[in-house]
């Protein structure tokens, strides 16, 4: 059998091309994810880091009621988003942005607590430690706060490099 020739193999080609196709729509076969309750659980991590803020404000001003209005908020934060990773029903993507958003939604508790300074023990020995690797420029030097973290310095070492990259301050 005979292979046909270039141009006739092009001109099936374009005729081919040229044949109308039937039209069909990208997102209809495309898979949608089940996002379940992660919509209405991020408005009440929302409204509940405000119950948070408020409480902390209270506090620094001495209100009695700030103590039942913070656990209040992080009650609010914690069960429901608990509620729906135990549940049966939850999928996989929503069990991954309701784990996410907790995780932010707990480190923001802390960002509201002292959002311009570092002010936990742990934020100042990892502190010190990577204010230690900036000023001798190698890794490994002795920090008597915490001992560990000069030994495994990684969170410190990517922490210099950002602030060598980009020229922010350590904080």
């Amino acid at each position: 059998m005979q292979q046909p020739d270039r141009s006739t193999r092009l001109a099936a080609t374009v005729a081919a091309s040229a044949r109308p196709r039937p039209l069909v729509d990208p997102l209809a076969a495309a898979p949608t994810a089940n996002w379940g309750w992660l919509p209405a659980l991020s408005l009440l991590s929302a409204f509940a880091l405000v119950l948070i803020a408020l409480a902390n404000n209270g506090a620094r001003v001495g209100a009695a009621w700030s103590d039942v209005l913070f656990w209040a908020g992080l009650l609010l934060l914690l069960v429901p988003a608990a509620a729906r990773l135990v549940a049966p029903e939850a999928e996989r993507p929503e069990r991954i942005g309701i784990i996410t958003l907790l995780g932010m939604g707990l480190y923001l508790v802390k960002v509201l607590h002292s959002p311009l300074s570092f002010t936990f023990s742990d934020e100042l020995q990892h502190w010190r430690t990577a204010g230690d690797i900036i000023e001798g420029g190698y890794l490994f030097a002795e920090n008597p706060l915490l001992p560990v973290s000069s030994l495994y310095p990684g969170l410190e070492s990517i922490t210099v490099a950002l602030v060598d990259l980009s020229g922010l301050s350590l904080f």
